[in-house]
């Protein structure tokens, strides 16, 4: 197997004092380490079927343009991320840097992998299931440079559990990452970032009125500016979000 079983995480279980601190690995440190243990898991999982998956492995996923719209956002958010966070660290604005990073984690971890993970059960044998791994784990390896300057011992002990073959023993010794303009997409940026919002709405909605999610319904209606323009898969990833049938937009008074 290409990856080493993670157990536990990298710290003590000593009480840190400080509140914002204590603050920043719950919400930061810890969602970071658990979504690399995630892809631990289900690469070990995949090797156990007899579907071994690796770095080298990444290189035969479809082309970025090719992927699913999940993935190609957050492709596109990793190099918006990149190029941030490199304009804020030569400005030697370190919080700036870290400010990003830590919106970028709570992306891949609170939507990105949540919303994928039947793609990572399936097991990386489909081009959907090539295209999850490939993307997930390109962005750890690069959000792993990025935070390499802010955590350096912490980094690097995730490098060792990422770096493929062709890498360098330590975090410290890889090449910057460079951002990639091409991938950047602010309009699928913009209309992901309404699928969310649209998402929060409607789980308020359901909770005003005691109808919990798990309850399916027949339709959810909508009155949102931009809405007639989200892509068909987004409006998709709502109504599974909010378990309904479909989204009809609010007829106009």
């Amino acid at each position: 197997r290409w990856f080493f079983a993670a157990s536990g995480s990298p710290w003590s279980t000593r009480r840190i004092g400080d509140a914002a601190l204590d603050e920043i690995v719950r919400k930061v440190l810890l969602t970071y380490w658990n979504t690399v243990s995630f892809l631990v898991l289900y690469a070990n999982a995949a090797a156990a079927q007899g579907q071994a998956w690796g770095p080298a492995q990444a290189a035969e996923a479809p082309p970025a343009a090719g992927r699913p719209l999940l993935d190609r956002w957050l492709l596109s958010e990793l190099h918006a991320t990149t190029q941030e966070v490199t304009a804020s660290l030569e400005g030697f604005d370190t919080a700036g840097a870290g400010r990003r990073l830590a919106s970028f984690i709570d992306d891949l971890s609170n939507w990105y992998v949540r919303r994928s993970r039947r793609r990572f059960w399936e097991g990386p044998a489909t081009p959907d299931g090539s295209s999850a791994f490939a993307t997930l784990y390109e962005s750890l390896h690069v959000l792993t440079r990025l935070m390499a300057p802010l955590t350096p011992f912490l980094a690097d002990h995730v490098w060792a559990v990422l770096r493929g073959p062709d890498d360098l023993e330590s975090v410290h010794l890889a090449s910057w990452p460079a951002a990639d303009q091409a991938l950047i997409d602010p309009r699928l940026s913009a209309q992901m970032a309404q699928t969310r919002r649209l998402v929060e709405l409607g789980r308020s909605a359901r909770a005003a009125a005691s109808v919990p999610v798990r309850q399916p319904l027949p339709r959810a209606v909508v009155s949102a500016a931009g809405f007639a323009e989200l892509a068909p898969g987004l409006r998709a990833e709502v109504a599974r979000e909010l378990n309904v049938r479909a989204l009809e937009p609010m007829a106009a008074g």
